[in-house]
């Protein structure tokens, strides 16, 4: 049956967020890490966490981040104060939303122009250039113009001939 832990634990660990606590384990095993957060449970979240195992040379490995079960631990213990203040953790909470904040209106804007560079060439007038009809001046249009006005002229002196007599 899993232990609850009483007002007073959990008033404690309260003071110990973002502290560094080592956690002892019913088997013997230690863990030390940035304690992040616990619930009624006494179950722990801690980030950076090391393992000390205990050699003549007392190893460490590293662990990371690690979520612990509040029925396998003995004793928890301050190690040392926390890396950052409260205020130093809202500070950087405040500046990392800014940065995205940032960089999502970057991005918007981006797309904006990109939409608007799309739009302005779908609505950009063509150019029609106006044909003007010239006229051909290729050789068989000349030779056909020749050959009409001289049937033309041929006619009429076939007329004048044809008068005179």
């Amino acid at each position: 049956m899993p232990k609850h832990s009483s007002i007073g634990e959990t008033a404690h660990l309260r003071q110990l967020i973002n502290h560094i606590i080592k956690v002892i384990f019913l088997d013997g095993s230690i863990i030390q890490g940035e304690l992040k957060g616990f619930d009624e449970h006494m179950n722990l979240l801690l980030t950076d966490c090391i393992e000390i195992i205990k050699t003549p040379q007392e190893k460490k490995k590293e662990i990371g981040f690690i979520f612990i079960r509040g029925e396998q631990i003995l004793a928890t213990s301050l190690v040392s104060a926390p890396l950052l203040t409260k205020e130093e953790h809202k500070l950087i909470k405040e500046k990392k939303k800014q940065e995205l904040d940032t960089a999502i209106k970057k991005q918007k804007l981006d797309k904006l122009k990109q939409l608007e560079k799309k739009k302005k060439k779908v609505l950009e007038p063509k150019k029609v250039e106006t044909l003007t009809k010239k006229p051909k001046n290729d050789n068989n249009s000349k030779k056909i113009n020749l050959n009409l006005k001289k049937q033309k002229t041929d006619r009429k002196t076939s007329k004048k001939t044809t008068k005179a007599k």
